[in-house]
């Protein structure tokens, strides 16, 4: 028996996966490709590194290898009117994928589905990064326009979850309030495929120098601009300006420029290595209050084997246990006292590292998200390569 064709849409490049959503799909197609004949056919309307696909076989960020193809012509004098025209990219990727003839089609974010079930498929998967119509409705942080257009989008992507979500084989979420929600709009059956991590994205733990804290992030999300400017307040409380805590903000944005931030805080802008950069600090705090899905820097921190301090929504679905894997607590003097204890005496705090690495390796490394990979295509008839088989 020959393995199925796996066809998924994919609405921007990831062979360069330097952030959230692109490593979760970099992740996905790693665990897809040991499955059958993986295509990507990409819906964006930029190049990768100047470069438009038409069927080549290329690897993959994090393992293996796909054929990945563009959605736009041949014809470089046609090319800038289909980089314009969302609706030719459309068209093209469904003339595409019913030349493939796909065993499965998955529709990688909520903006690829509509054209996933251009055609007819035996299985039409949803790979939900999010409750996309429940994020964009979030709009503190934002200016009054741009409030206005994720407004339009949240009822956009509530209109297409509500359409096309129940029609779907499989809905794949990151977290179990996501998949409620699903089922709320009556979807045969969700499935949670986590937010994962590379092995090269693990190090051992490490103690780190007493008094240094680090969060990371890209500073152009307002829940992460949030989170700095929380943390630019708590550098000048008494308690922490007492304790002498250093503390580092890494990440490319409009967090500000720094000019006014008091003499504990440093912005340094993007760190080409941020695992050294972690080993060197004693704590990662994140005090996010707001976002969507579940928090990759939460993971990330804990596979670099740093402890954590963060709050509920840091947390969030990821099963993390206060006390055993992190410390969770509320922002404000809670988590002050926690980040100030944790980055004074990190020494104390190495098994919680220990702990939390171990958790994050057992439920969000790429052997995690192969293994539901895998279960999820026996589970709908369709047979899967032997382990091993990078396709």
């Amino acid at each position: 028996m020959s393995a199925p064709v796996i066809a998924l849409v994919a609405p921007r490049h990831f062979l360069a996966a330097n952030d959230g959503g692109r490593i979760k799909t970099a992740s996905l197609c790693s665990a897809l490709q040991h499955c059958g004949e993986l295509h990507v056919v990409v819906t964006d309307n930029r190049p990768h590194e100047g470069h438009w696909f038409h069927g080549e076989l290329l690897p993959l960020p994090f393992g293996g290898q796909a054929r990945f193809w563009s959605c736009v012509p041949r014809a470089t004098w046609l090319v800038p009117l289909w980089c314009k025209d969302r609706r030719l990219r459309r068209w093209t990727a469904a003339r595409r994928l019913a030349s493939l003839r796909p065993d499965i089609v998955i529709a990688d974010d909520v903006t690829t589905t509509r054209t996933a079930f251009a055609g007819t498929h035996p299985r039409v998967v949803c790979h939900a990064h999010n409750a996309e119509s429940h994020l964009y409705r979030q709009t503190e942080g934002f200016d009054a326009e741009t409030q206005r257009r994720r407004l339009r989008r949240a009822h956009e992507y509530e209109a297409i979850e509500r359409a096309y979500y129940p029609r779907a084989t499989e809905v794949w979420g990151v977290r179990s309030s996501d998949i409620e929600y699903f089922e709320s709009l009556g979807i045969a059956r969700g499935r949670i495929v986590p937010n994962t991590l590379p092995e090269d994205r693990f190090c051992a733990p490490s103690v780190g120098r007493a008094g240094e804290v680090l969060f990371f992030g890209s500073l152009w999300w307002p829940p992460n601009v949030q989170a700095v400017d929380y943390l630019a307040r708590a550098a000048v409380t008494p308690r922490v300006v007492e304790a002498g805590l250093r503390i580092s903000i890494a990440g490319q944005g409009r967090a500000g420029d720094g000019g006014s931030d008091p003499p504990g805080l440093r912005r340094l802008g993007f760190v080409e290595d941020l695992q050294a950069l972690a080993r060197d600090c004693a704590v990662v705090a994140i005090p996010l209050t707001s976002g969507g899905g579940t928090k990759l820097k939460t993971i990330e921190a804990l596979a670099m084997g740093k402890p954590v301090v963060t709050t509920a929504e840091g947390a969030a679905g990821l099963d993390l246990v206060d006390g055993r894997h992190v410390l969770i607590r509320d922002i404000g003097p809670a988590f002050d006292e926690a980040m100030i204890e944790v980055a004074l005496h990190p020494q104390r705090y190495l098994e919680l590292a220990r702990e939390g690495q171990a958790w994050v390796r057992e439920r969000f490394s790429q052997a995690a998200v192969d293994r539901i990979v895998r279960q999820a295509f026996s589970e709908m008839g369709l047979a899967a390569r032997p382990t091993g088989d990078a396709g």
